[in-house]
C-alpha cells in the first residue's frame, strides 16, 4: 500500500471512529430505504406513508434514493391528533397506541391508489416537566392494552396492505431510548436546565434526542415494510384493490 492509499484509508477511519449514534441512525435509514425500493420495483408496489411522530421522514428519506419513482404514492403528514381525524378519520382516543397506528395505516391505504400503507406515531419531543421515563418497551405486537403511554422514545409502526379479499394490518411498538447514549444524556439534565434547553446546551441534546427517535423509527418501518412485503402475499393489481376499497 503506497503512501496516498494508506492515508486514505486513515481518513476512512477517522471518520468512522467519529460517526454519532445520530449520524449512524441516518445511515441505517437511508440503507434501509434502498432496500425497501429494490423489492418495491421487483414486487410492483406501490408505498403510502401516514406519518405523526416522524412528520413526513418516511416517505422523504425514500425520496433522497434516485430511484423508483413510480413505487413513491406520497405521504399523509399528520402531526396534530386533529389532523388525523381530519385527513384519516382516525377514531382512537389514545394516538400513542398500536391501534391508532394501524387505523392510520388503513385509512391511509384505502384513501391512496397504493398498495403498501406505512404509518408511525409516538414521542421523540423531549420536554421540560416530563417523567424521565425511558421504558423497557421492545417488539411487541397486537397490545392493544397500551393506553396513554407517550413516553420519550416509544413508536408505534403500522403496515396495511391488501391480500385476497381484505385489507391486513401489522404494528410494532418498541422504545428507542431504552439503550441509546443520546437519550441517556437527556435524562441526566437537571429538570430547571429543561425548562429553557432553547437557552442553554439542553437544546443540542433536546434536538439530538428527536432525530435520533426519528430516524430510528424511519430505519424500523422501512425494515418492517420490507419484511411485510417478501412475507405477504400482497395484491398489486390496482383495478383489484379499488374494487376492494368500494366495499370496505
Amino acid at each position: 500500500m503506497n503512501d496516498k492509499s494508506s492515508d486514505q484509508l486513515n481518513d476512512s477511519l477517522t471518520k468512522l471512529t467519529e460517526l454519532t449514534e445520530l449520524d449512524i441512525a441516518r445511515i441505517e435509514a437511508n440503507q434501509a430505504a434502498l432496500e425497501l425500493l429494490l423489492v418495491l420495483d421487483q414486487t410492483k408496489h406501490q408505498i403510502v406513508t401516514a406519518e405523526s411522530i416522524t412528520g413526513g421522514l418516511i416517505f422523504s428519506t425514500l425520496v433522497d434514493i434516485p430511484f423508483g419513482g413510480s413505487n413513491k404514492y406520497g405521504s399523509f403528514v399528520v402531526y396534530d391528533s386533529e389532523a388525523k381525524r381530519i385527513q384519516l378519520g382516525i377514531l382512537v382516543n389514545n394516538i400513542y397506541s398500536l391501534k391508532c397506528a394501524e387505523e392510520m395505516a388503513i385509512s391511509a391505504l384505502k384513501k391512496s391508489s397504493a398498495t403498501i400503507a406505512i404509518s408511525a406515531t409516538g414521542n421523540a419531543m423531549p420536554r421540560a416537566g416530563e417523567k424521565k421515563h425511558l421504558g423497557h418497551l421492545e417488539h411487541l405486537e397486537h397490545l392493544e392494552h397500551l393506553e396513554h403511554l407517550g413516553h420519550l422514545g416509544e413508536v408505534f409502526i403500522g403496515l396495511a396492505g391488501y391480500v385476497d379479499d381484505k385489507i391486513i394490518v401489522v404494528s410494532t411498538a418498541h422504545n428507542f431510548c431504552s439503550n441509546s447514549e443520546i437519550c441517556s444524556k437527556w435524562c441526566a439534565k437537571p429538570e430547571i436546565e429543561l425548562a429553557s434547553y432553547i437557552e442553554d446546551s439542553s437544546y443540542e441534546i433536546n434536538r439530538n434526542v428527536s432525530q435520533l427517535i426519528r430516524n430510528k423509527t424511519v430505519a424500523m418501518a422501512l425494515g418492517l415494510c420490507k419484511k411485510f412485503v417478501l412475507e405477504q402475499k400482497l395484491l398489486v393489481d390496482i383495478n383489484k384493490k379499488i374494487d376492494l376499497n368500494e366495499s370496505l
